[in-house]
């Protein structure tokens, strides 16, 4: 009898594919959490969206699903219905956009495109419910609170999607409905 192996609670001898299987183990084990640090998706940092915002040129809200804003085509964007949202604004409001790395229940989002001054473009998805949108590659996602949650109901949800999105739609599905036989 080996009494060189590990014993368990009682004094039974541990096997060695027990053991063996149970460094396997804790090698992947390790080894996964030694990758998963050293990515830098890995490590949260909330992105700084104030810094970004003076950047901004342009902003371009499209009446596209925002959260698969990758998968659209330059000719998806051009086809589907556009609006701008003020990029002063937008800057103004930055200042007052809380961070919150955690999975949100999305209900529906539009796609934004925003120009930066050297050229770069960002995807963002822009919530129609609960005042937040998330930089699409990026963890997490901003939220308003208060005045500026206000300002950006205003904005975004009154003027862009009640006001230009919504009846652009109904006109849209009048005249397909026209065209039926």
């Amino acid at each position: 009898m080996d009494t060189d192996r590990p014993k368990k609670p009682g004094g039974r001898v541990i096997s060695r594919s027990v053991m063996a299987i149970n460094m396997k183990k804790a090698f992947k084990i390790i080894a996964v959490l030694i990758f998963c640090f050293t990515l830098p998706g890995c490590k949260k940092v909330q992105p700084n969206l104030s810094s970004l915002a003076t950047q901004v040129k342009s902003i371009t809200v499209y009446d596209l699903e925002g959260l698969a804003g990758p998968k659209y085509s330059e000719q998806d964007l051009k086809d589907a219905f556009k609006a701008s949202l003020d990029p002063i604004l937008f800057q103004e409001l930055a200042t007052h956009a809380k961070f919150k790395d955690a999975w949100v229940l999305w209900k529906g989002s539009s796609l934004a495109v925003i120009e930066m001054k050297n050229g770069v473009k960002k995807q963002l998805a822009l919530s129609y419910y609960g005042s937040f949108f998330k930089i699409l590659g990026e963890e997490g996602f901003f939220y308003f609170e208060g005045e500026a949650r206000q300002k950006w109901n205003e904005a975004y949800s009154k003027k862009i999607i009640q006001d230009d999105f919504i009846p652009k739609r109904i006109e849209r599905n009048r005249q397909v409905e026209e065209r039926k036989p």
